[in-house]
């Protein structure tokens, strides 16, 4: 999975969302219940707990962004499950759902 592409969740175990400039814990059902999100970036090294210290060990490596309403999340990706995959052009970088 790239960004651009278009996902939904299937399990928001470690996921966190950016609330009023915080990172917090979301429920797993709360999310699901967005349906599509965007992949904004992938292969990231971000924080799976609220704690402030940074455990290496546990980390989400992507962030999405909510179609319904702009929620922010951070996740690891093998939580996701693809719906339609996106492609950019290559003259002009714009990036489109490869249903477009």
């Amino acid at each position: 999975m790239k960004p651009g592409d278009i996902v939904s969740i299937f399990d928001g175990s470690y996921s966190l969302k950016v609330h009023r400039n915080k990172l917090v814990h979301s429920s797993g059902n709360e999310l699901m219940s967005k349906g599509e999100f965007v992949i904004l970036a992938s292969d990231c090294a971000l924080p799976a707990s609220e704690s402030i210290c940074f455990d290496e060990k546990k980390v989400n490596d992507t962030v999405l962004k909510a179609v319904c309403d702009g929620t922010i999340v951070f996740i690891q990706e093998r939580f996701l499950r693809l719906i339609r995959s996106s492609c950019k052009c290559p003259a002009c970088g714009t990036v489109f759902s490869k249903e477009d």
